[in-house]
Parts: C-alpha cells; structure tokens; sequence
C-alpha cells in the first residue's frame, strides 16, 4: 500500500473509533507516559495538542506543567517549518495554521540546542546549556508506525500527514537516519493507538525517512532498551 492510500485508511479507521473507547484508550497512554522512566527523567516536554481523533495527552500535559517540566508545543511558520514555543498553560493557546490550536507567537521559542531551567514568570529567554546535558522527551503523533531493526536496535518507523515538518524540525536538530535512536539527549517518541502499528513489509518506508526512538501505546512503550 502507497503512502496516500495508507493515510486515508488509517484516518478513516481511527475516524469511526468511538469517541469513549478514544478517550479511554487515550487516558491508558497518559498513564504510561506518566509512569515512564523517561519522562520522570526528562527536563522538557516536546508535545502535540490534539485534533482529529489524535491520542489525547491533554491529562498528561497538563500533569507535566503542574509538575514544573518545560512544556513545549509546536507553531507553524511555513511550508515544513515550526517551532515549538513554550507555554504554562492551555491559555496560552490560540487557533493557528490549518485551524489548528497553537502557542500564541509571543510566548517564548524552546531551542533545545541552548536549553537551561529558567524562571519563565521572570525571564521570556532562553540561556546556554550550564553543567549538564538536558533530556528532551519529544511526542509525536501520526497516522501508522511500524516496528524495525536498525544496527541490532528496535527503532520506529513513522507515517505522519504529508507535510514533512516532524522530519524537518528533527533535521534541524542535527538527527540523522541512522542515528537518531542512538541520541543521549532527545527521546522521541511515537504517540497512537495500538491499531496504528503496520507489519514492517506493508510500511511504506523510504530512504529519507526518519525513525523514532519509542512508540507509546494503551498497550506498551515499544523501543525500549533492555
């Protein structure tokens, strides 16, 4: 199956799921991110806010602020380009790009690159790394993943919705192919439901695309390291 009929059958699937089976799968995923190791460790949230039947992380965002973690949520700014901008609070959010809800454009730009623990009520910048290497945990959503190996390791392949900016922002991180599994600082993370995974020899994987590190669903935390 082509990538486009693939979207459009897993749309359509996760479409006609009913609205109190999402909800309660949703809430099993908040779950297990909130009792995972790495988001315990992890100084910054990289998110997603929901639409379209999207896995709903809102409870889980919203224990993430109360907890004091950096929350980040993207912004679109062009073809293949967004920032992830930092909020306090679903306040902080307004209706952007392709209707979709947004950071509003004053609010601070998270540039993990140059990460510290700042106080965010009385400094809107963002300073150097000082004495240590912050962890990142990045969600992602998308409409199918499948589970491969890449140099003897279980890494996720990922189908998003065409508009390339995922693989556009990971770039921009300096992640590679081949490599970004591999990462020390950058947890990224697959976020759907059980019924999004693909049989590897169905996926439509290509050279150019990038693999996640894990998959979150209501059933497990694929990708993890033994």
């Amino acid at each position: 199956m082509d990538k486009q009929a693939l979207r459009k059958t897993m749309k359509d699937r996760r479409q006609a799921l009913p609205q109190e089976t999402a909800a309660g799968l949703s809430q099993m995923i908040c779950d297990r991110l909130l009792s995972w190791p790495v988001y315990k460790k992890a100084d910054v949230i990289l998110a997603y806010f929901p639409c379209n039947r999207e896995a709903d992380i809102r409870p889980f965002l919203e224990t993430a602020l109360a907890s004091g973690k950096q929350v980040a949520l993207p912004r679109v700014l062009g073809k293949r380009h967004m920032d992830f901008l930092l909020i306090q609070d679903f306040n902080d959010l307004e209706k952007g790009a392709m209707g979709l809800m947004e950071p509003k454009k004053s609010l601070p730009v998270l540039n993990p690159c140059y990460f510290s623990k700042t106080d965010r009520s009385k400094n809107n910048k963002i300073g150097e790394i000082h004495g240590k290497e912050h962890l990142i945990l990045m969600l992602i959503p998308g409409l199918a993943f499948c589970r491969t190996a890449l140099m003897a390791k279980e890494v996720i392949g990922r189908l998003g919705y065409g508009g390339g900016f995922y693989d556009t922002y990971l770039a921009r991180l300096g992640q590679k192919r081949e490599s970004l599994h591999l990462s020390a600082s950058l947890a990224a993370c697959g976020v759907a439901y059980d019924f999004q995974i693909i049989a590897e020899d169905g996926f439509p994987l290509e050279n150019h695309d990038l693999f996640l590190r894990y998959l979150v669903t209501e059933k497990s935390i694929y990708g993890q390291e033994e």
